[in-house]
């Protein structure tokens, strides 16, 4: 469990990295460019910051109170949230992005093992977030290259 553990974590750390190095390399135009669908760059940015913050409060409120799963509909969540994350302004986006990965990252790293495995049996949050982070990152590297 350890070693898979490191690995989740070292994952969880490099994709923030990379979410850092891009977007510090992103322009402002680049930031507001249209992706498709009515995202831009910045929305989706600020998607990332959204999920991950989701998952930091579930695991603030599981370690307090137990994990207890939901059944969310996250396509709606994503429609729903689209015309909020439009509004936040590009760099803002990026900013709560790194600071959402950082937050979230920590407190997985945190977990004791046997938490880990109750909140990985529920499959509500991901607790490798370098997956999700990495498809729009490669999403992002693909539009704006």
């Amino acid at each position: 469990m350890t070693e898979a553990r490191n690995e989740r974590d070292r994952r969880n750390a490099d994709s923030l990295a990379r979410l850092r190095a891009f977007t510090g390399r992103l322009t402002d135009d680049q930031l507001s460019r249209p992706l498709g669908n009515g995202w831009t760059a910045a929305a989706e940015i600020a998607h990332l910051a959204f999920w991950d913050r989701r998952a930091s409060v579930l695991l603030d409120r599981w370690t307090r109170d137990g994990v207890t799963a939901s059944g969310a509909d996250f396509d709606a969540i994503n429609d729903a949230m689209l015309p909020q994350w439009l509004l936040v302004p590009a760099r803002a986006a990026v900013a709560d992005a790194l600071a959402a990965g950082e937050e979230v990252n920590g407190k997985i790293a945190s977990l004791s093992n046997e938490l880990a495995s109750a909140i990985g049996e529920g499959g509500v949050v991901r607790l490798d977030r370098s997956r999700h982070r990495s498809d729009h990152l490669a999403e992002l590297e693909r539009a704006l290259s």
